[in-house]
């Protein structure tokens, strides 16, 4: 569900990075923790659904020769690659686009109040 609707303009609620920033050059030699924070819907605001509300966010990583050079969906709002993915992110060889877009359901529901939402995009490079 999350991929067959668009995605629609909505930063606050589709999610700020809080490390790394927008142009960072990031060490080849350890995995960088990617982190962000997003507001939820406001239907999920205060646990008005109970335990059926989860927001999922989805990382795309991409370069211009490679348009989904990794994608990766979780329910946290921090993601550090495993060894494998940071190879393929480190093999890239160019400048990596990051962008993130954040989606809230209700149990397996993607209601319209949430979203998917696009947040930030940043750049970054590995050296």
């Amino acid at each position: 569900m999350f991929l067959q609707d668009k995605a629609r303009e909505w930063a606050w609620a589709g999610g700020q990075f809080d490390a790394p920033s927008d142009t960072a050059t990031l060490s080849v030699d350890v995995p960088q923790t990617f982190s962000w924070h997003a507001d939820p819907a406001d239907f999920a605001e205060g646990g008005a659904n109970g335990d059926d509300t989860v927001m999922t966010h989805l990382l795309l990583f991409s370069t211009p020769s490679h348009a989904h050079l990794l994608e990766v969906f979780t329910t946290l709002q921090a993601y550090t690659p495993n060894v494998q993915d940071w190879r393929k992110l480190v093999d890239a060889r160019e400048a990596i686009t990051l962008s993130l877009t954040t989606a809230t359901f209700v149990g397996s529901d993607l209601p319209e109040a949430g979203g998917p939402y696009v947040g930030q995009t940043i750049t970054f490079t590995i050296e």
